[in-house]
């Protein structure tokens, strides 16, 4: 069940994990970014996803302002952040900031998304409402809606206008971006950390919806903003996208059907296979043979149990 409320915000302490991979500049921008929060980061550690990494010289200006910690090669989204979150834990932290380098915040956001967790008990998990870096006024997620009965997954309002979306100040939602979100220590002590199996990309979901089965919400906190830009580790046209989205799609309905038997895993599993060439039809970057070719790749590793970093041949 759902923790009791946060007492006094003194008693709490808030730890930022952002993650870097090759990034360096957009890294020291996001620091930026929280140290000019009116809701002050009591520890803020930046996990380097890079053993050869520009970042320590990058950051060097802002040295004695957050915890530096290298993994000494690319763990991926999951592993990198949760090394950082293990850290933040030791150190006492009542709540965890999970952060992308390719991600800025409003001096109000983190604020906002840690009070939407205070008087909202029964949630764990808070997200910002996310607006595209190129074009700020248009959104890029407002949660995640995922069909348990399809297995399909959306952002909900992609390239609305944030201005006239219709949403609540608060919303229950199956999930937020990874690329900004507020976790409870409660929910890392319920369920664990995030799966790295994943690798890069569903991580996020799937906390999600494991803290959901554990009896603590998700919510998208309209009042907060994030700009993200996506697409700065492995790019946003490249057909690698495609072989994540097609394994890991797959790997979460698994996890979402145990107990469901073997016919609803496998008539859910053909109808994910479907709606990624479905996508990779149309997406863009690369060929249209490279991009089929990824997803195929990515199902058969599934279907082979290969996770973590990806094996296109």
């Amino acid at each position: 069940m759902a923790d009791t409320p946060l007492e006094t915000r003194a008693d709490q302490k808030l730890t930022a994990v952002l993650l870097n991979h090759r990034t360096p500049t957009e890294t020291r921008s996001a620091i930026d970014s929280l140290l000019a929060s009116d809701r002050p980061l009591d520890e803020i550690i930046v996990v380097d996803n890079d053993a050869t990494s520009t970042c320590p010289a990058e950051l060097k200006p802002l040295a004695g302002r957050f915890t530096y910690l290298q993994t000494g090669s690319n763990l991926g989204f999951s592993g990198g952040m949760n090394a950082g979150i293990r850290v933040g834990l030791e150190h006492g932290a009542s709540s965890i900031l999970v952060m992308n380098s390719d991600a800025l915040v409003m001096p109000n956001t983190v604020r906002h998304l840690e009070d939407a967790l205070s008087s909202h008990t029964e949630a764990g998990i808070a997200g910002p409402a996310v607006v595209q870096s190129s074009n700020p006024g248009r959104v890029a997620s407002l949660g995640i809606r995922y069909a348990s009965a399809t297995g399909r997954m959306r952002h909900r309002a992609v390239g609305g206008r944030i201005s006239t979306v219709q949403s609540p100040e608060c919303d229950m939602v199956d999930g937020v971006a990874g690329c900004l979100m507020l976790i409870k220590r409660a929910v890392f002590d319920a369920v664990g950390l995030f799966d790295e199996r994943f690798f890069y990309s569903f991580e996020d979901l799937d906390l999600c919806l494991r803290a959901q089965r554990a009896g603590y919400r998700t919510i998208v906190v309209r009042q907060a903003t994030a700009v993200h830009e996506g697409g700065r580790t492995i790019g946003s046209d490249s057909p690698r996208r495609l072989y994540f989205a097609s394994r890991n799609h797959l790997l979460l309905s698994k996890k979402m059907l145990i107990g469901r038997g073997p016919l609803a895993s496998a008539s859910q599993a053909s109808v994910i296979f479907c709606l990624n060439v479905a996508h990779a039809l149309i997406a863009p970057g690369g060929s249209v043979g490279s991009r089929l070719r990824a997803v195929v790749a990515g199902a058969r590793d599934y279907s082979k149990g290969r996770f973590g970093s990806d094996r296109l041949e």
